[in-house]
């Protein structure tokens, strides 16, 4: 795992939500209705109406494609959640936490973690940590 990994995580996060906005947004969408008029051989009118097939199978299309983007995303989320899972000291999943999960800058995660402002003391721990692993 690297640090720019751990940065993407939130991106993940909020890019995951976004296509399930839009899958669901293309799923309650209406059809487009068509509909064309004909005459009949006693000289009347005669009106059709229907689905238009060609944009349905597109919208169909669209949803199947952003479906295995939201997968591929998830699965990304899941092998970030795992590796913070297997980290064994509180303190280095209290940094990632505090900083890649909740954002905070590394001024706020020293004082959290440590109780002081000294950005450079989690960044740094961190860093060994993850050459370590």
């Amino acid at each position: 795992m690297t640090i720019k990994e751990l940065e993407q995580f939130r991106h993940l996060q909020h890019e995951v939500r976004g296509l399930i906005q839009r899958i669901e947004k293309l799923q309650t969408m209406s059809k487009d209705i068509v509909s064309d008029s004909v005459k009949n051989s006693n000289g009347g009118i005669l009106v059709i109406t229907g689905l238009d097939v060609r944009s349905a199978v597109k919208s169909k299309k669209l949803e199947k494609i952003l479906q295995e983007r939201a997968v591929h995303l998830k699965r990304e989320l899941l092998r970030i959640e795992t590796f913070i899972s297997t980290v064994t000291k509180s303190e280095i999943r209290r940094i990632i936490d505090y900083r890649y999960l909740q954002c905070l800058q590394w001024d706020d995660v020293a004082k959290k973690v440590y109780g002081h402002a000294t950005e450079d003391t989690p960044r740094k721990a961190l860093k060994r940590y993850l050459r370590e692993f």
